[in-house]
């Protein structure tokens, strides 16, 4: 018979076994797995630590069982203890909510030992955004509008010089100081009706500011349609406006704009 064994995943706090309820995508800092490995003593019936046991850490799928992150096998010190780490990029998993992933450790050596599991826990996985922002450096307001262009990114990818990979859909807020928009310390928000202005598919925001008086105006969401239809006997390709739709999850059209 193979000698039982028992793996516990997460940070021992003196009565229970803590894990971290999210993940982050990040190049510079690696999500640390840490738990402990136990052995039964056949002679005294007790689960003691278990050193040189090696382990491995999942991340999976909760819908189909997929696997999303493996790490490598490491050993248990003397103590059973146990810590492996695991850079976590855009292209290996995907950001989601703690109904997305589950995760827990593994026994994997399976020849003398019976290759235990941990208990299986809800886990999140989330990301921040890095901007790349555009923006002529002054404007007047008789000559052109004010606009802002938003290039989303993971900052993950930033952080790897990864500049070509954007987010689609990524929401997007600001402020603007100054004049009319207020202090810093009080500046005007803008926060497309409170659900952000998303980037369009190729990872854009681009906004035109349609000023009323002072600081009183909308800032329209537009996109360049090269496809869009000018008429008979006419180039096509236009800007058109653009709104976030928080039902389908897609940008509706509102209609051709012209600057």
């Amino acid at each position: 018979d193979k000698l039982p064994t028992r793996v516990e995943l997460g940070e021992y706090d003196g009565q229970n076994y803590i894990v971290p309820q999210t993940l982050y995508l990040d190049a510079q800092f690696p999500v640390i797995f840490t738990g402990t490995v136990f052995a039964l003593n056949i002679s005294t019936g007790t689960w003691d630590p278990a050193g040189s046991l090696p382990v491995q850490v999942h991340v999976a799928w909760v819908q189909n069982g997929t696997s999303a992150i493996e790490t490598i096998d490491v050993l248990s010190n003397d103590y059973g203890s146990f810590s492996v780490g695991q850079f976590l990029f855009p292209e290996n998993i995907h950001v989601g909510d703690n109904t997305t992933y589950e995760m827990w450790a593994e026994v994997t050596e399976m020849f003398i030992h019976d290759g235990s599991e941990s208990n299986k826990y809800p886990i999140a996985v989330h990301a921040n955004l890095s901007l790349d922002y555009v923006s002529w450096s002054y404007f007047r307001s008789d000559e052109q509008p004010l606009w802002l262009d938003f290039k989303t990114h993971y900052t993950a990818d930033w952080q790897r010089g990864i500049f070509d990979r954007r987010m689609v859909h990524a929401p997007v807020t600001f402020s603007i100081s100054g004049g009319p928009f207020g202090n810093r310390t009080t500046p005007t928000n803008y926060t497309g009706f409170g659900q952000g202005f998303r980037a369009d598919e190729g990872g854009w925001a681009s906004l035109t500011y349609v000023q009323q008086s002072g600081s009183i105006g909308d800032w329209k969401q537009v996109r360049w349609n090269s496809t869009f239809d000018n008429g008979p006997g006419m180039l096509a390709g236009g800007y058109e406006e653009i709104v976030w739709n928080n039902f389908s999850l897609i940008h509706d059209v509102v209609g051709s704009y012209a600057y």
